[in-house]
């Protein structure tokens, strides 16, 4: 019959990504079927791309048929083993580095394929021109793993020493190689990669010396470069050049970029030279220079100071040079000598000095300008019969001599000049001196009781080797021989060794003429007869005589007296003492005074003449003005005074001037007879009936009544006062209270006359009494309190009544005042400018006319202000 077994699998390692699971699944024998038949079955096994280890997973079979036992092995393990592989390789066939990285980092990258284990490979390095343990540290079968789960472009990496060798040297290379021996991984290209070690070393280079030194006669000059720091195994090159600075193309051979080879295996302190050329100009010049400059395209050279060094040549030509002559003249007068240096042979291409002192012979310091090395210049392109000169100073000493003599040398320190004879040489001075001689002053002064006045001659420039001799005369001017001074002609002798400012003197005699007549002059000259004396300014001088003579001078009088219809005053200055040779003044100023009194006078010169003596007077009319105002007698002063010194002036010097009043005023009652009732006062006034007063005038009165009972007045007596300025017409009050007296219904009678209290005034009265009724009136008349009553209202009115015409007035100055305009007068004042007239406003240009028009002005309170101005 047909039995049946079933087969299930289960997962070892090897799971549902290996192979396809089984459950159960049935195997059919067949009837007929025996020991040894099999059933077989395919268990799918998948490939999952994956690398990995070989996997397993067990297969077991059951059954449910009792005619059927299982019997050992009933399940079996099936093995899978992998068949995928990945495939590996360097990421780059080539690696750069550099010696100061200090490393190259090899990376190995999964190409293709996926692991599902690890896996190994191994890391080996191999020389080329870089070698293990110099260049870089060796590798053996450095281990990178690859883990589980890695896949293409996984990449894994490894660093490998790279050593600097401090050496400067080209780029170097070594291999490196990638093995393994898994199975499940191959390599593939690239399996070999190339690492290449760049250079990072240098060679420090400069020149040996910042300077250097050589002449035109050793024809060259060596320069060299320097490894200042650094080993090489290459060949290093560097670069000279030359730039001109004072030497030029004709002093060298210049070199642009000329090559200096370190050869391979050259270090530190090691050095490569070259040598310039330097040519011989054939011309004395100056150490001359120019720059060496130091230059590399090598990376691996790095330059360092000094890079630039200054290259000297000094000069090793010369000129040779002489005096231009042993001697030389000069004479004093010329005030120099000019001495020359020559160039004898040779030829300067830079300035060259020789240096000249001065040594006394018979000339000393007096005579010449020592020298002490003057530097005398020769100027580059200077040669053969070239000269540099120098003028030496000759002093002209004044002195009468023979001729003297000095030496003087040239020598030089400059190595480019040789001094060859003559180097020495004399100089002759010739003399031709003189001394110059004049006046020692323009102007003596004295004066006429000194008896005499010393003048001098003095040497003004110039020293004597010898005496000579100048004269001196005289010559009248204002002062008269015989008169103010005795005639002079006398020698003036100066002595050998005398100099400048030495003088020889003479006496001239004054004479005191005891006459006031000032200064008087005289002229005095010197003239010579000798060539050592040369006449200089002042040869003619002025002898000024002060008078010493003065006269005395006062006023005739302390007080002057007059009056105004006198007009003047005669006011006089009288001579005290002396006597005039010549005119002179005193000068006469009086004080201001009261205003149209009199003209003052300032500085009115009072003249005296020659020959007035004691006594005789010079005198000035002062101008007296009748101001024709009634006033008291006026004062005023007058002084004398003098800035001459020949007057002298003695008291008095000041005189008071008093003028005496000759107007008069005529004043009297305004009318003889006044009324009033006692208990009430009465207005008892005076007039001035002629005349103006320039001062106050003080009046009182003397009453005398007809009462035996008493004075019906309340004042003993009635005084008035006349103010300055009162004139014609112009009328003073006083108020009288009357008292009753006597029986009621009767009148008293009073006889009131003036009398003069101010007594320096001229008054003359016209109304000179009056008199004065007084009414005693009874109960039924009228009161004194009614009286008042009614003369309060009549005042009432006539306030009223000024009031109103105040108004008006007011009203057209208002007007006017809106008229005016203000005007800026030509001496800077400024004032209100009225229309007068309306026809004055219409003139026309062709009509020219002009009318004249009196203003006054006046204050609100009537003072005057502007008093008959004529306006046109």
């Amino acid at each position: 019959r047909s039995i049946s077994v079933y087969l299930s699998s289960n997962n070892g390692t090897a799971t549902g990504r290996n192979f396809i699971e089984v459950k159960s699944y049935p195997l059919l024998f067949t009837p007929g079927k025996r020991q040894n038949d099999s059933l077989c079955f395919n268990v799918t096994v998948i490939d999952d791309m994956v690398t990995g280890n070989t996997s397993f997973f067990t297969v077991y079979i059951t059954s449910n048929d009792t005619g059927l036992q299982l019997a050992t092995p009933t399940q079996a393990m099936v093995s899978i083993s992998d068949s995928d592989h990945i495939t590996i390789g360097f990421t780059s066939a080539t690696i750069a580095t550099n010696e100061s990285t200090g490393y190259a980092t090899v990376c190995i990258k999964i190409q293709t394929g996926v692991l599902g284990r690890s896996a190994k490979v191994y890391v080996s390095t191999m020389d080329g021109t870089a070698i293990n343990s110099t260049n870089y540290s060796p590798v053996r079968y450095a281990e990178i793993q690859f883990v589980n789960g890695d896949s293409n472009s996984t990449t894994r990496c490894i660093n490998i020493t790279v050593l600097n060798d401090m050496i400067v040297e080209d780029a170097k290379d070594f291999k490196v190689l990638v093995t393994t021996n898994d199975t499940g991984v191959h390599v593939v290209s690239p399996n070999t990669t190339t690492v290449t070690i760049e250079d990072n070393n240098y060679l420090m280079v400069s020149f040996t010396a910042s300077k250097y030194y050589s002449s035109e006669k050793e024809g060259y000059l060596m320069i060299c470069a320097n490894i200042v720091m650094g080993i090489h195994e290459r060949p290093i090159w560097v670069y000279i050049s030359t730039i001109n600075g004072t030497a030029t193309d004709q002093n060298f051979i210049q070199v642009q970029r000329y090559p200096l080879l370190f050869t391979s295996g050259t270090q530190q302190n090691d050095s490569v030279c070259f040598n310039i050329t330097v040519i011989d100009d054939m011309i004395t010049g100056n150490t001359n220079y120019f720059t060496v400059m130091l230059t590399s395209n090598d990376t691996a050279v790095h330059l360092t100071t000094p890079f630039n060094a200054t290259a000297f040549i000094s000069d090793s030509d010369y000129v040779q040079v002489s005096l231009g002559s042993s001697t030389y003249n000069s004479n004093e007068s010329v005030g120099y000598v000019t001495v020359c240096a020559k160039i004898i042979t040779g030829t300067l291409g830079r300035s060259a000095s020789v240096y000249l002192s001065t040594m006394s012979g018979t000339a000393t310091d007096r005579d010449f300008i020592q020298v002490h090395n003057y530097l005398i210049s020769f100027v580059s392109g200077n040669r053969n019969n070239d000269t540099s000169c120098f003028n030496i100073t000759i002093i002209d000493d004044v002195t009468t001599e023979n001729t003297n003599y000095f030496a003087f040398y040239i020598m030089t320190n400059d190595t480019g000049v040789h001094v060859i004879t003559p180097s020495n040489a004399t100089v002759n001075i010739d003399d031709n001196d003189y001394i110059m001689v004049g006046f020692s002053s323009p102007v003596y002064t004295t004066n006429g009781g000194a008896g005499y006045v010393q003048v001098c001659a003095e040497i003004l420039q110039g020293t004597l080797g010898k005496s000579v001799s100048v004269y001196l005369t005289s010559t009248n001017g204002t002062a008269v021989i015989g008169e103010d001074y005795y005639s002079v002609d006398a020698e003036l002798v100066f002595n050998s060794g005398q100099r400048q400012n030495d003088t020889s003197c003479a006496n001239i005699t004054i004479l005191d003429d005891m006459i006031t007549d000032g200064m008087h002059m005289l002229t005095i000259s010197l003239f010579s007869n000798t060539t050592a004396v040369q006449l200089a300014k002042p040869w003619n001088a002025t002898v000024i005589i002060d008078d010493i003579d003065y006269i005395t001078v006062s006023l005739t009088s302390s007080v002057y007296n007059t009056s105004e219809n006198e007009g003047y005053l005669n006011v006089c200055a009288i001579i005290l003492s002396g006597y005039l040779g010549i005119p002179v003044a005193v000068n006469i100023s009086s004080s201001t005074g009261i205003e149209n009194d009199f003209i003052p006078v300032q500085n009115l010169e009072l003249w005296f003449y020659p020959d007035d003596t004691q006594n005789d007077t010079s005198c000035a009319n002062i101008t007296i003005i009748h101001d024709m105002l009634t006033e008291t007698t006026e004062t005023f002063f007058v002084f004398i005074y003098s800035n001459i010194s020949s007057v002298r002036l003695v008291p008095p010097t000041n005189a008071t001037i008093f003028v005496t009043d000759i107007d008069s005023i005529e004043v009297g009652f305004n009318q003889s007879m006044y009324n009033g009732s006692a208990h009430s006062s009465i207005q008892v006034c005076i007039q001035i009936y002629s005349g103006q007063l320039n001062a106050t005038v003080n009046l009182g009165t003397y009453i005398n009544g007809t009462s035996t009972v008493g004075s019906a007045f309340s004042l003993a007596t009635i005084n008035f006062s006349l103010m300055s300025g009162d004139r014609n017409g112009t009328i003073r009050c006083e108020n009288v209270s009357l008292l009753p007296v006597g029986a009621i219904g009767t009148s008293q009678q009073y006889n009131v006359t003036l009398l003069q209290l101010t007594t320096d005034i001229t008054v003359h009265f016209r109304q000179h009494s009056a008199i004065i009724i007084v009414f005693n009136p009874a109960s039924n008349q009228i009161t004194a309190e009614a009286v008042a009553a009614i003369s309060a209202g009549i005042i009432l009115v006539i306030i009223s009544f000024f009031i109103l015409i105040l108004a008006v007035y007011m009203l057209v100055c208002t007007s006017m005042i809106k008229k005016a305009t203000v005007k800026k007068y030509k001496n800077g004042q400024s004032g209100l400018y009225f229309p007068l007239k309306p026809e004055y406003d219409n003139i026309k240009s062709s009509k020219r006319s002009q009318k004249n028009e009196t203003l006054e002005m006046k204050n609100l309170d009537n003072s005057m202000v502007i008093k008959n101005e004529t306006v046109s």
